[in-house]
């Protein structure tokens, strides 16, 4: 027995409607990000270079799962994970008031994504990123022209923990091959120098495949069609009937 016996005698305008109704569905779970959901995989990084003195490697903020965090699951940390820290220009200090230049870091995806996130894992130490914001390119712009055809310019706070994975969700879809991000704050204290602030770090970052790859979003269309032919099937079995 098939969708058509099942809905034959059952009006042409409904069935269509309900059809639809159920590909829009299918459509919206497909192209829409899920504000809370965790990435399932995510995107390999290419490389990721910085703009500062560092203390140790920008590389260690792309080892990627299954080295850095868990590749299943919550995604947490992995032990013995390796971060990412400027030099100490002075001690105690607040980093961003001396002569270093503002963190920024340009990530490459290895060709143009889908993005609807990033994540994030914290330095766990008051030397960690508080604040940090996204600019993107296209791979035909390059790393010259951030910010030219793509707009958002998105800003986030991090959590000091490093353990967890740190979620930010985008509040729109971008496609880009390169991200760059500016760290404008860490969590320097002015009632506790000491503690530390005269650094600037992280553990990892990461993109998502929260959404599908603009290939996936035909299939939809082809569903659609196929819907919208099963309704013309049952029209046909209605009229006979």
């Amino acid at each position: 027995m098939n969708i058509v016996h099942l809905m034959a005698g059952v009006s042409p305008s409904k069935s269509l409607r309900s059809l639809l109704g159920l590909v829009m569905s299918l459509f919206l779970s497909l192209a829409l990000p899920a504000a809370q959901a965790s990435p399932v995989s995510f995107y390999a990084i290419s490389s990721i270079n910085s703009n500062t003195s560092d203390f140790f490697p920008v590389s260690n903020l792309i080892q990627g799962p299954g080295v850095a965090f868990s590749a299943t699951g919550a995604h947490n940390a992995l032990a013995g994970n390796l971060s990412w820290a400027t030099i100490q220009p002075c001690y105690p200090c607040d980093y961003f008031t001396t002569s270093q230049p503002i963190p920024r870091l340009t990530l490459d995806l290895g060709q143009d994504r889908l993005l609807s996130q990033i994540s994030i894992w914290g330095y766990g130490h008051p030397n960690g990123a508080s604040r940090f914001s996204l600019l993107f390119a296209t791979g035909a712009e390059g790393t010259g022209a951030f910010g030219t055809s793509i707009a958002y310019n998105p800003v986030f706070l991090p959590a000091q923990q490093s353990l967890t994975l740190q979620d930010f969700t985008f509040t729109q879809n971008v496609t880009a091959r390169y991200v760059r991000m500016t760290i404008t704050d860490n969590y320097y204290s002015a009632s506790n120098p000491g503690a530390g602030g005269d650094r600037v770090g992280l553990s990892e970052i990461a993109f998502g495949r929260a959404v599908p790859e603009p290939g996936s979003l035909p299939l939809v269309g082809l569903a659609l069609f196929g819907a919208v032919a099963c309704c013309r099937r049952v029209r046909g079995v209605s009229h006979v009937n």
